[in-house]
């Protein structure tokens, strides 16, 4: 039997989140329209651009990719280290959170898969280093995977945050900004992975 299609409203906001090398604050900028926008936020000596092209949904269907490209561009001189967190929230509309995963209820396609490796702290991070007036697509489109939404998705609501955080590539700033100056141990394999693969790209 042909499995039902869900339909799930859609309310998508995308925020950035960069930290300075300089110090352990970190800035949240403004949320960005689903209407083809664009905004440009600073801390410290490092500038990301978010670029969002995703159209006005109102509506979603299961199995129904869509097209939605974050990309994040460097507009400094300097490389930079990136990692980001998918955030999706499904609400129904008598208030229940729903189980909402991203490679489970949430598929991110494109770039995603090929350049970014996933953390067991929740963060997918870039396995390359960014540099100065360079752009890097975060994912292209993404869909909701009918296996693993049923009848009690149904028109809820999906709240979509994608929040970016951005690091200089001189020794110890990813480790000290991210990871509290802690290497990752072998109870974290993924991490272990990235740190190995992020020492390679330190500056000299």
């Amino acid at each position: 039997m042909k499995k039902k299609q869900r339909v799930l409203l859609l309310f998508l906001l995308t925020l950035i989140l960069m930290m300075s090398t300089k110090a352990a604050h970190s800035l949240i900028a403004s949320p960005m329209s689903v209407n083809q926008d664009t905004f440009i936020e600073e801390v410290g000596n490092v500038e990301i651009m978010v670029e969002d092209t995703g159209e006005n949904l109102s509506n979603i269907v299961t199995d129904t990719v869509n097209p939605y490209e974050v990309k994040i561009k460097n507009i400094t001189t300097e490389s930079v280290f990136l990692r980001a967190m998918i955030q999706p929230t499904i609400i129904t509309s008598r208030g229940v959170y729903l189980e909402a995963k991203v490679g489970k209820q949430l598929v991110a396609d494109g770039d995603l898969a090929v350049s970014w490796t996933e953390g067991e702290d929740g963060y997918f991070y870039l396995t390359n280093k960014v540099k100065g007036n360079e752009t890097q697509i975060l994912y292209n489109s993404w869909r909701l995977n009918s296996t693993e939404i049923d009848e009690t998705y149904e028109d809820a609501k999906l709240i979509l945050v994608v929040k970016v955080e951005a690091i200089n590539t001189v020794a110890n700033s990813y480790l000290d900004a991210w990871w509290q100056g802690i290497q990752p141990t072998n109870a974290q394999p993924n991490l272990q992975s990235i740190d190995g693969i992020l020492t390679s790209l330190i500056d000299p």
